[in-house]
Parts: C-alpha cells; sequence; structure tokens
C-alpha cells in the first residue's frame, strides 16, 4: 500500500495554482507525496502532460460538475434537480471533493488535501506526522488517516 497522497482539487481556472504548488512541493518536501493526486475539471491536456514531464508521482481524476451532478442526485431518494442547483449556486462541485478522499483510504495510509491557492514557502514534511483525522473549517486544511 501507498503512504501518503497529497490531492488537490481544482478547474482550469486555479490550475497554474495547483502546477505551482506541486513544484514547490517536489523542491521543499520531496518526501511528502508518494502520489499527487488531482482532481480536476477543463484542464488542458498541454497542461497535465507538462505537470506529468515534472514528477511522475501526479494522477489526474477527472471530475466535472456533472459528475458531481450524478452523484448528488444518487446519495438519497430525496435529493432533487432544485436541491443541486441551490447547491451548485452557493458552492462549487469542488466543495464535495472530500467525500472522495475517504474513499482514498482503500489505496495510501494518509491523505493530506490541499487548496490551490496554497503557497507553498518551505518544508511541510511535519504533516506526514499526524495521526488523526484534522479537519481546519475557512481555508480548508484536511488530512485522514488509516
Amino acid at each position: 500500500m501507498k503512504r501518503t497522497a497529497v490531492v488537490f482539487a481544482s478547474s482550469k481556472a486555479y490550475s497554474i495554482g495547483v502546477c505551482i504548488n506541486i513544484m514547490a512541493l517536489e523542491k521543499k518536501s520531496p518526501n511528502l507525496a508518494d502520489k499527487y493526486v488531482v482532481y480536476c475539471d477543463s484542464w488542458d491536456k498541454e497542461l497535465m502532460d507538462k505537470l506529468k514531464g515534472f514528477t511522475d508521482k501526479v494522477e489526474f481524476v477527472e471530475f466535472t460538475e456533472q459528475m458531481f451532478k450524478q452523484k448528488f442526485l444518487s446519495w438519497r431518494d430525496t435529493a432533487t434537480q432544485e436541491m443541486f442547483q441551490k447547491f451548485i449556486k452557493r458552492y462549487s462541485h469542488f466543495s464535495a471533493i472530500h467525500s472522495e478522499l475517504f474513499l482514498l483510504l482503500r489505496d495510501y495510509n494518509q491523505v493530506i488535501y490541499m487548496e490551490p491557492d496554497f503557497v507553498i514557502l518551505d518544508d511541510i514534511s511535519e504533516l506526514k506526522k499526524l495521526d488523526t483525522v484534522a479537519w481546519r473549517g475557512g481555508c480548508t486544511n484536511l488530512s485522514i488517516q488509516r
């Protein structure tokens, strides 16, 4: 089993932030991630190829609004189109990505979620020492460990 996945989720608009952070993590904290899992929507293939050329530890998972809508409507018998539209109007489909993180525990011992607009300035390898589910609202930091 792989040890640690560092996870990002972003649309094309924040793709450069993800790329910059992965490059910073590789430079400042090269032993933090065994894999970078990027849930993406509408990224250019050229950009994905460039990032894969920088590190072979990156994996892209398509996560579109339509895919989320299908999941959302299947969660409960009472979920409706109207509820979905209210959710999407207030939040992005990426706000639901946190539920996907728990599924990654099937393949990883630890999952660290990072927002694409974080700025990595120094080594953050200390995150590997977390041994609990951690959540911080507002600026979302999520680390879950098996």
